[in-house]
């Protein structure tokens, strides 16, 4: 990739704090798999104990052991109260028999809170199961500890896990998570909150799109001027579009009905318009200096380019195809989001603490509300058009009513929300967290956080079947 391709997709690391040094920015795979390890709840008979783990390996069918590289070593009832990743790596395709663990301590505590400490094996213990790498593909194992054997006469510990490949959920419970530093996507059950799946991308993966009606799935991939297309249902990367080199696409976005997939080229200024099925590109048109997003009105009738540079909302009719309105924003645009008439665009930007309110209709600015600085994540509810803004290296989301524009809660939301989405089902508030390498789980009842999972490095944004 030419030096100006790759201009685009650092400074949008930067704009959306994706928490990733260029240094660190893995290539994409080739002829190499991906392996994610997770671990299950513990059991209650195990909130007593804590251990952790010296090493993972997966067993290479002849007998050699491939270390993972650790993502979490100690666990106890409490942390190991969900679903936690243990371990990830990218290995040599091929066959594999299962994973050797190494345990380095376990402690038990009495029912008075005397610890003692456990004994150990010494080398690996292996546990079986057979499982294939297979070459841009990712495997997902979940543990599960068998207490009674893990822990004997009450001085013995052995990590006694049972091994298995996560089902598949059915396609109206699937969400993904596109991690931008570790080209992957996290695969999750929405309804359980927990990982069962991961599917290996081409480089940078950044925003993506669902069509459920083709049970397929787009991601634009920054790295590689082009468009990685997923099957839902066999949770793998079944096609390519190609686009132009030097585009870096950032944002992909699809008409109501699915005739037109949308892809905001970051590299070159402009927004291509693709026959989804077909993958050919059918017309490409000019916007304004590094668009970084692009939202889609409640008709399905406008795109709405936001222009990080040239400080500008192109606004593409998309029965012409062309661009009918250019309008003057703060500073930096970079997200927004309409209310549920469609009547209102809010638009933040990154080098402003207002949240600008746009009417749709006249494309005059009807409010700029002072809301802070940093702001780079917004969500409206549409049931309820309350607005929802997570700022940078900020836990707490704000949430202000649509008609004082004064803020009536405050959310506890990670460390860092960069992105977020509603899952209409579930009624649950998701946030992406970077810092954290999380997906949040935050119910609209309670305003209370309900779960999280531990996804891939710079997780940059989430798609739900069934959000609002």
């Amino acid at each position: 990739m030419g030096k100006l391709a790759k201009i685009p997709v650092l400074a949008l690391l930067l704009i959306f704090g994706c928490q990733i040094k260029p240094q660190q920015l893995q290539p994409a795979l080739v002829h190499e798999g991906e392996v994610y390890v997770y671990m299950e709840p513990l059991p209650l008979k195990a909130q007593r104990l804590s251990f952790t783990f010296n090493g993972v390996y997966c067993i290479r069918a002849d007998g050699a052991l491939i270390p993972l590289r650790l993502h979490m070593a100690g666990f106890d009832s409490v942390l190991a109260g969900r679903q936690r990743l243990v371990a990830r790596g990218i290995l040599p395709a091929g066959q594999y028999t299962g994973l050797a663990l190494s345990v380095k301590d376990a402690h038990l505590r009495s029912e008075e809170g005397m610890q003692s400490s456990l004994l150990v094996p010494d080398k690996p213990v292996r546990r079986e199961l057979p499982f294939t790498v297979r070459e841009r593909g990712g495997v997902v194992i979940s543990m599960t500890l068998r207490y009674g054997q893990a822990v004997r006469a009450g001085f013995n510990f052995t990590p006694a896990f049972d091994l298995k490949i996560p089902d598949k959920p059915v396609d109206a419970l699937l969400g993904y998570v596109v991690n931008t530093g570790s080209n992957d996507i996290t695969v999750f059950n929405k309804l359980a909150m927990e990982v069962t799946g991961v599917i290996v991308t081409g480089a940078g993966p950044m925003g993506m799109a669902l069509d459920p009606n083709l049970k397929r799935g787009y991601v634009a991939l920054s790295r590689e001027d082009a468009i990685d297309v997923i099957d839902m249902t066999e949770g793998a990367v079944v096609g390519r579009i190609r686009l132009n080199t030097g585009d870096s696409p950032s944002q992909v976005a699809l008409t109501p009905d699915g005739g037109a997939l949308l892809s905001v080229n970051t590299g070159s200024n402009t927004v291509s318009v693709i026959d989804p099925v077909s993958f050919v590109e059918r017309s490409r048109i000019k916007v304004g200096i590094q668009p970084v997003y692009i939202q889609l009105d409640p008709s399905g009738k406008r795109a709405y380019v936001f222009n990080y540079f040239s400080n500008t909302i192109s606004i593409i009719d998309l029965t012409s195809g062309s661009v009918v309105a250019t309008v003057p924003t703060d500073p930096a645009p970079i997200r927004g989001a309409f209310d549920r008439s469609g009547g209102k665009l809010y638009i933040i930007n990154e080098s402003t603490p207002y949240l600008t309110v746009l009417d749709t209709s006249s494309l005059a600015v009807i409010k700029r509300q002072f809301a802070g600085q940093g702001m780079r994540a917004i969500k409206v509810d549409t049931r309820s058009d309350l607005i929802y803004i997570g700022k940078m290296n900020t836990p707490l989301l704000e949430v202000y009513d649509p008609f004082t524009f004064i803020p009536v809660d405050y959310i506890k939301a990670g460390e860092d929300p960069a992105y977020m989405t509603i899952d209409n089902d579930e009624n649950n508030l998701c946030v992406v967290d970077p810092v954290l390498r999380s997906l949040i789980f935050i119910s609209l009842s309670s305003r209370k956080t309900v779960s999280m999972i531990d996804v891939g490095s710079g997780p940059y944004w989430v798609s739900l079947m069934g959000e609002r």
